[in-house]
């Protein structure tokens, strides 16, 4: 009977943690979208052009390679 009760004990345990760790992943995943949704940008923010892009790129690294 001990046996089953601790068989039993560790299946509920490992039911629990399975279930938090879906909780908890959930949780992070809506706190990561929440965070860098169009709402979290900053206002004066404007996205650039494919070519703004590369000519930022291209200043960035111009003598370091």
């Amino acid at each position: 009977m001990y046996h089953e009760t601790l068989i039993k004990w560790r299946k509920f345990v490992t039911e629990l943690r399975k279930h938090n760790n879906k909780t908890t992943l959930l949780t992070d995943y809506k706190n990561i979208l929440k965070n860098h949704s169009n709402y979290a940008l900053p206002p004066s923010w404007t996205p650039a052009s494919d070519r703004q892009i590369v000519q930022n790129m291209m200043q960035h690294y111009k003598h370091r390679y």
